[in-house]
């Protein structure tokens, strides 16, 4: 028999691959329906391929099977002739055919197989790469489950077929990460995320999608029926890296939203977006979107819209609030605090604040105000108004920077400032954990004569440890400490007592926020705190009504 190109047996068999086929699972299929319209052709009695891929970012733990494509009713002869090919990954092929029972292939017959387990290579390669393609659009090569867009088109097509109100949307993130990460060792952590990744994954089996959206931040859909037992698996979810070492548990903070008929996947991303972030900023360790919520997302986004232009139009405004000697009862000190004036009105502090904390705008205030400070020092001298110490608030974003305290510096002097009359005071501390960079930026501060103040001091786990790592000048002690002290059986009484004779003996000063009435200072002078701070004595005020407290018209004596 004299072979051709093309004859109308092959002609046949390709007309089962006119529709294109995007995985070798359906090639592999295909392959079976396809290759009896060819098999009495090249008298072929049964048709194998082997795979054997290595582990690669598409396949963790690579890729072996073995499969009898086709099988003639006839039977096969034992013997079979294989084709053995290499993969683009370096993994092996082998395609076994074998002839009909009772045909042995001539060398003519043979080349016509070997042409055809050629092509049949070609076409499954074809499909097993548009596969790996398509995988690695949608998954995320170190975690193994779906990506962001994976996620999305997951979503679309459910909404396609049946809609997702039958399933809440949640995001989450694993709680204290950082923490954790720190005793992993030898660089682990992407393995952490693969292992609680499949962790999860195994979990929600049909009922739910994981995807990663990078890091440790994660989004689901959870049918309704497990959602809840979905939420408690969160709080406490086992990962072990290898079969003999202890699992890490790990926990996570929620956003979750209930699905409704209609909803789209962009306005569910951002519903769960907002209620993340309220666990958050709240400290809870799950919470439901509501409505409400996006009214605080449009402020935030008004806030950062306008502040670039609002810091260069000079619309924030320093106040001054007093700091008291307890024992003296005379002005020792004030804080610079930042007002924003919009439209003729004052914005309150924590309207703007949080945001710009949250969003690392804060840094550009921080420096705003202290050149602000330092101009206003540099008025008072040449006005002969003797200054007192301006404690000038520093975000611990600046810590980012190696270079935040030579700025600082740099803009003291640049007014000619004394050193002696600028104080840093590093807030929102609770959580700090980089007390090598920490240390650094409070030393270099303290050798130039800038003082260094702790504000918050009562708050957060981090609190005692920075008392034995740091030399500071002064410790704030938090507003929530002095509200307690009026209760007649309050132990935070205690607690403060031994607060402040620990604070002294650490040859710190310890200062009281918040004092508003005569019993709190009265405590507080008996137990020996240093100075207070407080609308007892005065509120934050502007620059020229504090320059009435410099020069003696208004004093707090009596």
């Amino acid at each position: 028999m004299e072979y051709a190109l093309y004859s109308k047996n092959l002609r046949k068999f390709y007309e089962y691959f006119e529709e294109d086929v995007t995985t070798a699972k359906e090639c592999a299929e295909r392959l079976g329906v396809a290759i009896p319209s060819i098999a009495d052709e090249l008298h072929l009695g049964r048709f194998d391929i082997c795979l054997n891929a290595p582990v690669s970012l598409q396949e963790s733990k690579g890729v072996f099977v073995d499969n009898a494509i086709y099988t003639n009713p006839n039977g096969h002869e034992p013997q079979s002739l294989q084709s053995h090919f290499e993969t683009g990954d370096h993994g092996k092929v082998i395609i076994r055919a074998y002839p009909v029972k009772g045909h042995t292939w001539n060398e003519e017959e043979m080349e016509a197989v070997k042409i055809f387990s050629l092509n049949v290579f070609f076409m499954c390669g074809r499909a097993r790469l548009i596969e790996m393609m398509e995988s690695s659009i949608v998954t995320d090569n170190s975690t193994g489950v779906c990506n962001q867009s994976g996620f999305i088109r997951y979503a679309c097509e459910l909404m396609a077929k049946t809609g997702l109100q039958d399933y809440h949307s949640l995001r989450f993130n694993i709680k204290n990460f950082r923490i954790v990460a720190k005793r992993i060792k030898n660089g682990r952590v992407p393995e952490v995320f693969r292992a609680y990744g499949k962790v999860i994954d195994r979990f929600l089996g049909n009922k739910g999608k994981i995807a990663t959206l990078g890091g440790d931040n994660f989004v689901a859909l959870v049918k309704d029926e497990i959602v809840d037992e979905f939420l408690d698996f969160l709080g406490a979810v086992p990962v072990g890296l290898t079969d003999t070492e202890e699992p890490i548990i790990l926990s996570a903070r929620v956003g979750v939203y209930d699905n409704k008929l209609g909803d789209n996947i962009s306005a569910i991303m951002d519903y769960i977006d907002v209620a993340v972030a309220t666990a958050k900023n709240t400290n809870q360790d799950v919470v439901y979107f509501k409505p409400e919520m996006l009214e605080k997302v449009l402020h935030n986004k008004a806030v950062m819209a306008s502040f670039p232009d609002a810091l260069a139009n000079k619309e924030f405004v320093v106040y001054y609030q007093p700091k008291v000697s307890v024992r003296e009862e005379e002005l020792c000190g004030c804080e610079a605090l930042v007002r924003w004036l919009q439209n003729g009105e004052i914005v309150p502090p924590m309207e703007f604040i949080p945001v710009l904390e949250e969003n690392g705008a804060v840094c550009d205030l921080d420096f705003y105000v202290l050149e602000t400070v330092c101009e206003t020092i540099d008025d008072w001298t040449k006005r002969e108004i003797k200054p007192v110490k301006v404690s000038v608030n520093f975000s611990k974003q600046h810590l980012k920077n190696r270079g935040v305290a030579d700025r600082i510096i740099a803009i003291i002097d640049k007014y000619g400032v004394e050193h002696s009359l600028i104080e840093i005071e590093l807030t929102e501390m609770s959580g700090y954990e980089d007390f090598d960079n920490l240390g650094a930026f409070v030393n270099k501060m303290r050798t130039s004569g800038i003082g260094i103040s702790i504000d918050d001091f009562g708050t957060g786990y981090s609190s005692l440890n920075m008392l034995t790592e740091l030399d500071v000048d002064v410790v704030k002690l938090d507003r929530s400490l002095t509200k307690c002290v009026e209760s007649e059986y309050s132990k935070t009484k205690l607690l403060l007592l031994n607060i402040v004779d620990m604070v002294h003996k650490l040859n710190y000063k310890a200062l009281a926020e918040g004092v508003e009435t005569d019993e709190q200072l009265r405590f507080l002078r008996n137990i020996g705190c240093s100075m207070v701070q407080g609308f007892l004595y005065d509120m934050p005020m502007p620059k020229s009504e504090f320059e009435k407290r410099l020069t003696g018209q208004i004093t707090y004596k009596g």
